[in-house]
């Protein structure tokens, strides 16, 4: 895909790129990243600044013993970079692609001798870092407001919804901890613990990686989730 195609199809894209000259244009080209692949890694120097145009990129925050805890995920017009780039800092977090993603990517040092005398790059920047800032503050809200066990209780009335119960009395769900662990944002030893104990409730059966729930499971579930103040 071209630059141009990408520009006409995306417009969040095209509002970023309003005004940029062609000459300047010119020193972004277009990336594509398969499903696991890393666009940064996490302590390295920055070499690429790049705007998500298609996909899902997730920033990790890997842990001294090798876990990843989601941060953010980041979609269409997401720019990746652009705090390292001001700073002149390593990268803080991992970019990793979940989906096929496609990206346009410049070089830093060409942006950073851009945003010297471009009016144009400097209202980009801006607008990322003021829309980070804003995302920033209403995930800090909702995970310093809401504790995990109901945030825990949520991802389980969210998957066991469509179950019918009618046709079959329980059913098999794939599970993962740490995948569980990383859409909340914590760590999979704090996931565990709350596991292990509905698991000691009789909420829940926990094999490897299985979980067997019942209409009980689901009823449960609800009924925690009403109690400590979520809404279903």
């Amino acid at each position: 895909m071209e630059i141009s195609q990408i520009l006409k199809k995306h417009r969040p894209i095209a509002e970023l790129f309003a005004g940029v000259e062609e000459e300047a244009l010119n020193e972004w080209k277009v990336l594509t990243y398969q499903p696991g692949e890393k666009l940064c890694g996490q302590e390295e120097p920055l070499t690429l600044l790049q705007i998500v145009v298609e996909g899902l990129v997730q920033a990790e925050h890997l842990m001294p013993g090798g876990e990843g805890v989601v941060l953010a995920r980041m979609e269409s017009g997401h720019m990746i970079g652009d705090l390292e780039l001001l700073l002149t800092e390593p990268v803080v977090c991992q970019a990793v692609a979940v989906v096929p993603t496609t990206v346009l990517a410049t070089q830093v040092e060409k942006f950073r001798r851009r945003l010297e005398t471009d009016l144009v790059y400097s209202r980009m920047l801006n607008l990322q870092l003021a829309s980070k800032l804003y995302q920033s503050s209403v995930s800090t809200v909702e995970y310093a407001l809401i504790p995990l066990k109901q945030r825990l209780l949520k991802y389980w009335v969210d998957r066991l919804e469509g179950l019918d119960f009618g046709s079959q009395t329980r059913y098999e769900l794939d599970y993962s901890s740490e995948e569980t662990a990383r859409q909340l944002r914590v760590t999979s030893r704090s996931v565990n613990r709350i596991m292990k104990e509905w698991k000691e409730q009789g909420l829940i059966q926990v094999g490897r990686h299985k979980v067997t729930v019942t209409e009980r499971s689901r009823t449960m579930f609800r009924k925690l989730l009403q109690r400590s103040g979520g809404d279903l």
